[in-house]
């Protein structure tokens, strides 16, 4: 037996596991969250946005954006959702911002203790 190890000879042209063809040598961007990890935090923001809509006045806009972050984060957990997840909150906080009755407050879940 020619020295018998259990390992076969390497084969010709597996040296790399990937060929090298056009997109060798370019890197792309990883995003390592998934939409489905960033959701409850984007669902919190914008309730978070609503309550401070509501009580500067806004109830009627900020039911509307109740209802449709709360249709988006029970149908669509992908990227889709993500970014109407991502709008409803921009367009809360612009109203928001031009809500002359609006307080400063800190947002509910930065001020929430834990017993």
């Amino acid at each position: 037996m020619l020295g018998c190890t259990g390992l076969l000879p390497p084969l010709a042209g597996t040296t790399r596991p990937f060929p090298s063809g056009a997109g060798a040598g370019r890197l792309r961007f990883v995003d390592d969250r998934t939409p489905a990890e960033e959701l409850p935090h984007l669902y919190r923001a914008v309730l978070d946005t609503v309550v401070r809509l509501e009580h500067a006045g806004a109830r009627d806009f900020a039911w509307r954006i109740r209802r449709d972050a709360l249709r988006t984060y029970s149908t669509r957990w992908d990227e889709k959702g993500r970014r109407a997840l991502e709008r409803l909150h921009r367009d809360a906080q612009a109203r928001l911002a031009a809500t002359p009755r609006a307080v400063e407050r800190p947002a509910l879940s930065a001020t929430t203790r834990t017993a």
